[in-house]
């Protein structure tokens, strides 16, 4: 009887401990929605489709409305029109770092981590890159998956969109605010 009371205990006392560490996590962590409500304005969005199939939406944030670089309160933001596999999410990134020139060697420390962070995209869900002053939080849903420490990330990350060389220069235009 009394090993079946401990074990009772146990695992409350485990609950209860889950539910802190949850709950502290949350509170040092704002979700997109909340930041955009509270501390970024848009600066643009595009949607970028292949031939008539729509693949995805992206928008993004900073606290000016203005990019000026990849800075601390920066949220890239993609709604995804179609499923999409965390392999193929992989592989496009890497095609495009290998687009915009980068060695290898530059980016294939991040790919590991990518794996274990990125889930498989269904049609509606959302994932979210804030980037902050170390490092860049990932969020899919609103809810943090986890980060990539070191400053080189986000801006290698966000240069898929955002830099001169981009597969993409009319997304690149939008983004950016400039729909001239």
């Amino acid at each position: 009887m009394f090993k079946k009371y401990n074990l009772r205990i146990n695992f409350v006392l485990l609950l209860c401990l889950g539910m802190i560490s949850h709950g502290y996590a949350e509170v040092q962590r704002q979700s997109p929605a909340e930041l955009t409500k509270t501390h970024l304005k848009l600066v643009g969005q595009a949607q970028f489709s292949v031939l008539f199939w729509d693949i995805y939406e992206s928008r993004l944030y900073t606290p000016s409305g203005n990019f000026q670089g990849v800075k601390p309160k920066v949220l890239f933001e993609l709604t995804y029109q179609k499923n999409i596999s965390k392999k193929e999410l992989i592989k496009r990134t890497r095609e495009q770092w290998k687009h915009l020139g980068l060695q290898e060697d530059e980016y294939r420390r991040f790919l590991l981590p990518l794996n274990a962070l990125w889930p498989d995209i269904k049609k509606g869900d959302r994932l979210a890159l804030n980037v902050g002053e170390n490092d860049s939080d990932f969020y899919f849903n609103e809810k943090y998956i986890g980060k990539i420490e070191g400053e080189r990330f986000s801006a290698l990350f966000l240069d898929i969109w955002l830099s001169n060389k981009t597969s993409q220069p009319k997304i690149r235009q939008q983004l950016l605010g400039d729909n001239k």
